[in-house]
């Protein structure tokens, strides 16, 4: 549990070592992720297959509620044979479709990498024309920073793919381990445990 020492006034001397004292042993930090089976603090999983999100109605996630609805509420057994693909933030973005490239598409099948040098060549038909070789073969770079995602990492910060990337961006650029966090707890079960005294 992260206790922000700003704002505690000089009348809460030692309020905080106090409370510190009787918090559980596995509070103590900044997200608390509880335990799957946790009858308090977890709901029960979503009943799609593979999805980690947490029950917001009908045995369904947040995300999976909003795509049933928009498919007229069709029996449940129907809706969970064919789901549709990851809900928003899990599903897998396209990748260049040149053999062995992971890095994202950009345009045209192509990552940005070369679909700048395909405009150079004055856009010629994708199907003839020889795409160059951007990484050694048998060196991979470096991955997207999320768990979920396993296209590589662009940028000069390497830290996330392209997509991932302006997400970050948009965000305001945050710290990128609170980013990474944040995206990987959207939709599951956790606790910001983060508490601020107010100024006596």
């Amino acid at each position: 549990m992260t206790f922000a020492a700003a704002g505690i006034g000089s009348g809460s001397s030692g309020l905080l070592e106090k409370l510190l004292a009787v918090v559980r042993a596995e509070f103590p930090t900044e997200i608390y992720r509880p335990a799957p089976d946790d009858p308090v603090f977890v709901a029960p999983a979503c009943v799609v297959a593979d999805c980690d999100r947490v029950v917001s109605m009908r045995g369904l996630c947040n995300g999976h509620v909003i795509r049933w609805r928009h498919r007229r509420r069709p029996a449940l057994e129907d809706f969970l044979a064919d789901p549709g693909p990851p809900v928003r933030g899990r599903e897998a973005l396209s990748v260049c479709t040149i053999e062995a490239c992971c890095y994202g598409n950009f345009g045209k099948g192509l990552c940005s990498k070369r679909y700048e040098r395909w405009c150079r060549a004055g856009r010629p038909d994708p199907e003839r024309w020889q795409a160059p070789v951007l990484v050694a073969l048998g060196v991979a770079p470096a991955e997207c920073r999320l768990s979920f995602c396993t296209l590589w990492a662009e940028g000069p910060l390497g830290l996330f793919c392209r997509s991932h990337h302006e997400r970050w961006a948009n965000a305001g650029r945050p710290d990128p381990e609170r980013f990474v966090t944040d995206c990987e707890l959207t939709g599951t079960a956790h606790i910001s445990t983060c508490v601020v005294f107010p100024a006596s």
